[in-house]
């Protein structure tokens, strides 16, 4: 009688395993770049879009998919701002029906250049059981930036400038180009936001930016 007690647990627990590990087996979760490039090429310091789909290929729903999203040392996980960084982030998909998918975009940044960075992608059911990854590869920035301060010591609540230029040193035209200034609440600018539509190969664009610091503000 023990012997079969013994056995039909042993039973029990192989099953559990198995249909645990089959049911997963029937997630898919890749990670792919929104230009749909098989192998993302980013240059450093752009911010990319990408996409993480989960499908459920199996003939039942699965419940409390959970996806953490992690990055090499070479990348950055950030926000639509571009200003929130963060090395990894999880969500999860309260319910996926059978042949149901998901998808959730994400914003990764390039920090350095190299040729396998990968974005990685932890899955299971209320725990994290699969892998995958995709690779990125990371090439030198054809844009040259320069930023100069006008003056570096003000008076309190001095106006003042920042020069800077933006110089594309490759033989292709870039779209879209953003140029922000990022500062605390104590200070305050006239512009914060410049967009470029393009800039044309060897093109060299120029902007001011001009800003005061809080009349109460001292020091550096």
């Amino acid at each position: 009688m023990a012997m079969e007690i013994a056995l039909t647990k042993i039973f029990l627990l192989f099953f559990i395993i198995f249909f645990v590990s089959f049911v997963q087996a029937e997630i898919a979760v890749t990670i792919s770049h929104n230009q749909g490039e098989e192998i993302a090429s980013m240059f450093e310091n752009e911010i990319a879009l990408f996409n993480v789909d989960a499908v459920n290929l199996s003939n039942n729903p699965v419940q409390n998919l959970v996806i953490e999203l992690s990055v090499d040392k070479e990348l950055m996980l950030v926000d639509a701002s571009g200003l929130n960084e963060t090395k990894s982030r999880t969500f999860s998909i309260p319910v996926l029906s059978s042949g149901e998918g998901a998808r959730q975009t994400i914003f990764v940044k390039a920090l350095s250049k190299t040729d396998d960075a990968k974005i990685f992608a932890n899955f299971g059911i209320n725990t994290y059981t699969n892998l995958s990854a995709t690779f990125v590869q990371v090439k030198d920035s054809p844009l040259n930036f320069v930023a100069s301060l006008e003056k570096k010591d003000l008076d309190l609540a001095e106006k003042t400038k920042i020069f800077s230029t933006i110089e594309n040193l490759s033989n292709n035209s870039f779209s879209n180009l953003e140029l922000s200034l990022i500062a605390d609440e104590t200070i305050f600018a006239d512009e914060k936001n410049f967009n470029f539509p393009k800039i044309e190969p060897k093109q060299k664009l120029s902007q001011e930016f001009s800003f005061y610091p809080k009349e109460t503000i001292q020091g550096e």
